[in-house]
């Protein structure tokens, strides 16, 4: 399996003189703090005999203690809170050498952002671009753009769901693969937005497709694949429209708002899909499924439930990259094609997996109905899971495993 190097660069002048601004600041009010006897892990005491706001104690506490001084640029307080404390503590007795060289690194932080981004809040919003350590990367600018989105192109939704199924094929060497793929609380904010619900993107290496077989809808479901028993709200008017390598549904104009929301859920089965092993010839010996984030949405929920003949698969991590890729194609290795937000799959408990969340009402009973439909034993099966807020819209989020050498 490909390891991509991290995209942010710790040795520019901006992160370097960042870390060294936020590491001041956090020795001198630790000094502060010393100085007039008051613990900085204490937020709640410190909030009492300050006399201080409880929320900017708490912030500040975060601040002294965070590891990754990069990480917690986003907690030091502006200059009026940063004087109110240094004032407050000038009273308890906090010593004046001490006070100054609070005043002096908050002054320096400052002069520090306003030379390299402009204000505050371009600080915040170039330390989120960054990407800066944790899974919550760049949520800022997600929920941004998620709010712009929306109402750029008149629709959204709450959570879009793909449930990918990895199970063995009736021959050795492939695999058989499903999806359940939809949305919960779709929702217009036009009229008149015409808007492609669905697009599928098959399986496959950097070099072409394993598959030209047809992804197939499961026993049971509408032609287009979708699951009507399971389809709640209003009756959305879906037209197909072809594309190359498959099909799209189109949403018609319909009522704005909650009058028009809907729940909507297509599964669909790829059988003998997949090669089970790493080719001998080919420069990547990994397997893959994605979302394609085609809608503003709030919530990504992507489920890989693997059989557990193919375990392998259970071992995925992770990619989020900055565009959808053509159908039959593999996503990219190249690290210009990747977005600085690092998800790492939860494994879910119980066999069947416990998949039952509130992102998603009535997921445990379509999975087995489902499940049924495939003649897989949900007690079989494990799962991992990616849960994303606010996935950027035109992005591909993949789960990306390594194949085993053939026995």
């Amino acid at each position: 399996m490909t390891t991509l190097p991290a995209i942010s660069d710790p040795g520019s002048p901006f992160e370097a003189q960042c870390r060294e601004a936020v590491s001041e600041l956090q020795a001198s009010l630790i000094q502060l703090y010393d100085s007039c006897g008051v613990d900085p892990g204490t937020p709640q005491d410190v909030a009492r005999r300050f006399g201080l706001n409880k929320t900017l104690t708490w912030t500040l506490a975060r601040l002294v203690n965070a590891e990754d001084p990069l990480a917690a640029a986003s907690l030091v307080p502006g200059r009026g809170s940063i004087a109110r404390v240094v004032t407050a503590a000038e009273r308890l007795g906090a010593s004046g050498v001490a006070a100054a060289r609070v005043r002096e690194a908050a002054e320096r932080f400052e002069t520090m952002a306003n030379h390299h981004v402009g204000d505050r809040s371009e600080l915040e919003l170039a330390l989120d671009s960054m990407g800066v350590g944790a899974s919550e990367a760049l949520e800022l600018s997600r929920r941004l753009a998620f709010r712009g989105n929306s109402g750029i192109h008149g629709v959204q939704a709450r959570t879009r769901l793909l449930c990918a199924v990895v199970m063995p094929g009736d021959r050795e060497d492939r695999i058989d693969l499903a999806m359940i793929s939809g949305y919960v609380g779709f929702r217009r904010l036009r009229r008149d937005s015409l808007w492609p619900l669905f697009k599928v993107r098959s399986w496959g290496d950097p070099k072409e497709p394993v598959s030209t077989t047809h992804w197939q809808p499961v026993d049971g479901a509408d032609p287009n694949g979708i699951l009507p028993e399971f389809r709640r709200g209003y009756a959305a008017d879906l037209v197909e429209t072809a594309l190359p390598g498959g099909h799209e549904y189109v949403l018609q104009p319909g009522p704005v708002g909650n009058e028009g929301a809907f729940d909507l859920f297509r599964g669909e089965v790829l059988r003998n899909g997949a090669n089970r092993y790493a080719s001998a010839g080919a420069d990547e010996r990994t397997g893959e499924l994605g979302a394609n984030i085609t809608t503003p949405v709030e919530h990504l929920l992507f489920d890989l439930v693997v059989h557990e003949s193919v375990a392998f698969a259970l071992e995925a991590e992770a990619l989020v990259f900055s565009r959808i890729f053509d159908q039959g194609h593999a996503t990219g290795s190249g690290i210009a094609e990747r977005l600085p937000i690092n998800q790492r799959p939860a494994m879910l408990s119980g066999r069947p997996p416990a998949l039952a969340t509130p992102l998603v009402p009535g997921y445990s009973e379509m999975f087995q109905s489902v499940a049924s439909r495939l003649e897989l034993d949900p007690t079989e099966c494990r799962a991992v899971r990616v849960e994303m807020r606010y996935p950027p819209l035109g992005s591909t989020v993949s789960m990306r495993f390594e194949l085993p050498t053939r026995p």
